[in-house]
């Protein structure tokens, strides 16, 4: 009980994160946390881990993905690649124990310009962004979003691996 009453004055006095704080702030903490706790789960026998390829066709972008689930058949962890567009990319994202967003990585590489944009997004336990950070290897910010794109963000873990694949069953 003490410890939560800490994290909450913490929390309260920390204020909002910011570019300047947002490496040391509590709830990014705790979300750095959350995150290192599910890959350490990975590791453990009583969590499952699944992957697929998915078949190629028109109209499917996904390439490979993969899920993690604890032991109560939550999905902790979903990754995913694929190509759409003349763009490639790759993300992880990492759930709490109630199966919500928290934790976003994503990759996108236009194939043409070979230019690199690595997005880094913080969520609340609502979805709500708490700080995003975005990283590129070219100057060029025509070529990719200054945000990450709603459209990669995996809210429903479990719908997205339970929906069929496009191309059918193969």
């Amino acid at each position: 009980m003490t410890i939560l009453i800490a994290l909450f004055s913490a929390l309260a006095i920390a204020g909002n994160v910011t570019p300047q704080n947002w490496k040391t702030h509590p709830e990014i903490t705790e979300i750095r946390v959350l995150r290192k706790s599910i890959q350490d789960g990975a590791t453990h026998p009583d969590w499952t881990a699944k992957k697929e390829d998915s078949p190629q066709c028109a109209g499917q972008s996904l390439t490979k993905r993969s899920i993690l689930m604890d032991p109560k058949g939550t999905i902790r962890r979903y990754t995913s690649q694929g190509h759409t567009d003349g763009v490639s990319y790759w993300t992880t994202q990492y759930y709490n124990d109630q199966g919500r967003l928290q934790f976003t990585h994503l990759r996108l590489t236009h194939d043409e310009q070979q230019a690199t944009t690595e997005y880094t997004a913080f969520l609340d336990v609502h979805g709500d962004r708490l700080f995003e950070h975005v990283q590129r290897t070219t100057d060029d910010q025509a070529i990719h979003p200054a945000g990450l794109p709603e459209k990669y963000l995996m809210m429903r873990p479990k719908k997205a691996w339970a929906a069929p694949s496009p191309c059918g069953s193969q």
